[in-house]
C-alpha cells in the first residue's frame, strides 16, 4: 500500500513500480474496499496467512498495484523497491526499503 495525504486527509492505494510515484510503505494482507477501514502493516512487521511464497526469497514491488515479484522492474523510469524477504511459504518480514528508478 501506499500510503499518502491528499486534500489534508490521509489515504491509502495500491503501490506500483510502474513509476515512481506510488511506493510502499504500508502491507495490506487483505484487499480493503474503496471507503473501508483495514488492516495495515507497517515496516519490520512479519505478516502470515499469505501463499506461494519461497522461503529466503527477497521480494520487490510489482509494476501491477499491490503486487510482489522475485524479479526486480527492469525497465528504464520503472520503480525498484525491495519490500521485504519471505519467512516461510505464508509468512513475509515486510521491510521496504527506498524505492530507486531504473535506468
Amino acid at each position: 500500500m501506499n500510503i499518502y495525504t491528499s486534500g489534508g486527509q490521509t489515504r491509502a492505494r495500491k503501490a506500483n513500480a510502474s513509476d515512481m510515484s506510488k511506493p510502499a510503505n504500508a502491507f495490506a494482507p487483505k484487499a480493503v474496499g474503496n471507503g473501508e477501514a483495514g488492516l495495515f502493516h507497517f515496516v519490520g512487521q512479519i505478516i502470515s496467512d499469505l501463499s506461494g511464497l519461497t522461503p529466503g526469497t527477497s521480494y520487490y514491488l510489482d509494476t501491477t498495484g499491490g503486487g510482489l515479484t522475485a524479479t526486480p522492474p527492469s525497465i528504464e523510469g520503472q520503480g525498484v523497491q525491495l519490500v521485504g524477504v519471505a519467512l516461510s511459504a505464508t509468512s513475509f518480514l515486510f521491510s521496504p526499503q527506498p524505492m530507486v528508478e531504473f535506468n
